[in-house]
């Protein structure tokens, strides 16, 4: 499924939450809070395409669905960058049955 509104689709809320399971330096996360609040398409929602911070906050935004697919869907072999990916398998139902 492509979804060309990826960037606008990013919930501030949880990314300040995933941010906050790997850093611990409060005025660190104050500042990074600051700068994903500082655009948004609909209250709490969005992150600005083309911008170097939005494209650093989708792939952490994202590693959370990176180990989902590696650990719980088991598969070996996938790429992603952004909102990009792609799934390699011999077998053709897995990808049908695990990753559509």
């Amino acid at each position: 499924m492509y979804n060309k509104k990826f960037f606008a689709s990013i919930d501030h809320s949880i990314l300040i939450v995933i941010l906050e399971k790997y850093i611990d330096d409060k005025k660190l996360l104050r500042l990074l809070g600051n700068i994903i609040n500082s655009f948004s398409i609909t209250h709490g929602i969005g992150l600005p395409l083309g911008n170097l911070t939005s494209q650093l906050f989708v792939n952490i935004y994202m590693n959370e669905f990176d180990q989902f697919v590696k650990h719980s869907l088991k598969a070996k072999y996938c790429i992603r960058y952004a909102d990009d990916f792609i799934y390699f398998s011999i077998n053709l139902n897995f990808i049908l049955i695990k990753c559509i």
